[in-house]
């Protein structure tokens, strides 16, 4: 809390940047395969530009997945998501972002400086703070 992350310039399933500036209010952020299996569910209901709206960010961590499988499989998975992802392919570039297995990390910005941080067990605690301040203010 109040440390200041550094902007940066991921890459999406499909090469396209995901910018993590100072516009962001929210980073949600999945670090291994069982909190990606219910976040992307609930994201692709919300969309694009529901996650534009409340100006929200996805990171996705698959550093530790084998390139060819990366490839093969996850990369084409993604790609079918109605939204983006920020793909992490170098642990280093999130090495700063908190992580708890099987829970997703909301991690809430003003002007990149950290205000909050929660991990959530499931869906629903997802969709609630996803709902509630700061997230959904303009």
């Amino acid at each position: 809390m109040g440390t200041r992350l550094p902007a940066r310039t991921l890459r999406d399933a499909n090469a396209d940047p995901v910018r993590l500036d100072a516009s962001v209010r929210a980073i949600v952020f999945t670090a291994d395969r069982q909190a990606s299996a219910w976040v992307h569910p609930l994201l692709a209901e919300w969309g694009a530009a529901a996650l534009a709206q409340h100006h929200v960010i996805v990171l996705v961590d698959l550093s530790a997945m084998p390139a060819l499988i990366t490839r093969m499989f996850a990369l084409p998975k993604l790609r079918a998501l109605p939204f983006s992802l920020g793909l992490v392919q170098d642990e280093a570039e999130t090495a700063d972002l908190p992580r708890q297995a099987g829970q997703a990390t909301l991690i809430q910005l003003e002007a990149l400086e950290v205000t909050d941080i929660r991990f959530l067990p499931d869906a629903a605690a997802l969709q609630m703070a996803l709902q509630g301040p700061p997230v959904s203010q303009p």
